[in-house]
């Protein structure tokens, strides 16, 4: 502020003082320079002198300076949750909103600005305080659990302390959508292309002894549930951990073929996939020994369990020069290939060697 004064005598002088302090000497009808005042009451003297010096006098103005005025305002001006749109759209006034958010495996951030800066601000997540500022904030990765259950409560408290405004926003998190694996093995053995996601229909082989094998399925999201089919069609009766082998001795390979089939479901329940794999079991290919004996007209073949699968021929040419080496010389038995016994009928027909051989496949 500023003292203008004027004299009346101008041949009088004047002295300004700020509270007991003399700040400047001031000229007849010229304002004084701009003085700096506290918060409160500051008394302003002028101090006339007349010419003579025998006279003085005090001109004092109490002049009070106010504070700036404390705000009462705790509104937000922005508000935001991403991902995801408000409903309705941001508006100061409205304080209640909702929206719908995709699981994607993605941090939730909230975003807020206050109206009045000095403003303060409190996020609160299903009623515990998640962070604190002053001004704007944002709060990244909330933990927000699947379904409606997720409120936001952003509580702006004005300048004053006393004023309050609360915004709630209800975020309701759907669950994942993928039913998809990223990884399928076999122990032991392979299947028999890379494994990729989009395809879901495989082949593998073992061969004897290897007649156990494990399977580890990894979902490309962990919130997927696995489960295992083997051998018992559409019943899934095995639950896999993601990531983990499954259980040996539950998984104990019958040849020739085997079906295994991991099922999975979507978070949401909305998707399923189901991934195939044709588990071939070889039989053994150490060389196989046919034992034989009679039995009334009966002639019993039989050979090793882990043959299955190999089929028994007979020789029909040539018989008379012995084992022939010319596969045309030679014709399947019938219904020997899923057996590991055979009865053949003994017919006298004058012929004095019969040979039979196994082969695979």
């Amino acid at each position: 502020m500023t003292v203008l004064v004027t004299n009346a005598d101008n041949t009088a002088t004047n002295t300004l003082l700020v509270g007991t302090t003399a700040v400047q000497t001031l000229t007849n009808s010229l304002a004084s320079s701009a003085q700096t005042l506290v918060v409160g009451t500051t008394n302003m003297t002028v101090q006339v002198v007349s010419q003579d010096l025998s006279v003085t006098n005090n001109y004092v103005v109490a002049v009070t300076q106010l504070g700036s005025p404390v705000s009462t305002d705790a509104s937000l001006s922005y508000l935001a949750v991403t991902p995801g749109t408000l409903s309705p759209v941001f508006a100061t006034g409205t304080t209640n909103y909702a929206v719908t958010n995709t699981y994607a495996g993605t941090p939730v951030t909230v975003t807020v600005t206050n109206t009045f800066t000095l403003a303060t601000n409190v996020l609160y997540l299903n009623g515990a305080a998640q962070a604190t500022n002053v001004g704007s904030l944002a709060v990244a990765s909330l933990p927000l659990g699947v379904g409606s259950t997720n409120v936001i409560d952003v509580q702006v408290t004005a300048q004053d302390g006393l004023t309050v405004s609360n915004y709630y926003v209800t975020v309701t998190r759907l669950g994942s959508t993928n039913a998809l694996l990223s990884g399928l093995s076999l122990s032991p053995g392979a299947l028999s292309q890379t494994f990729n996601s989009g395809t879901t229909s495989y082949t593998a082989t073992n061969t004897y002894p290897a007649t156990n094998v494990t399977v580890t399925a990894i979902s490309a999201d962990g919130t997927a549930a696995l489960a295992l089919s083997f051998n018992t069609g559409s019943t899934y009766g095995i639950l896999l951990t993601n990531s983990v082998p499954s259980v040996t001795n539950t998984m104990s390979l019958a040849s020739p073929a085997n079906t295994l089939a991991v099922r999975v479901v979507s978070q949401d329940l909305s998707q399923t996939n189901v991934y195939m794999v044709n588990e071939l079991l070889q039989p053994s290919q150490t060389v196989p020994h046919l034992t034989n004996s009679v039995s009334g007209n009966n002639l019993m073949l039989s050979w090793p369990a882990d043959h299955l699968g190999y089929h028994l021929l007979v020789q029909t040419n040539n018989l008379n020069k012995g084992v022939s080496g010319n596969t045309s010389d030679w014709g399947p038995v019938p219904g020997t290939a899923s057996v590991t016994a055979t009865n053949i009928a003994i017919i006298k027909t004058g012929v004095t060697n019969e040979y039979y051989k196994l082969t695979y496949p």
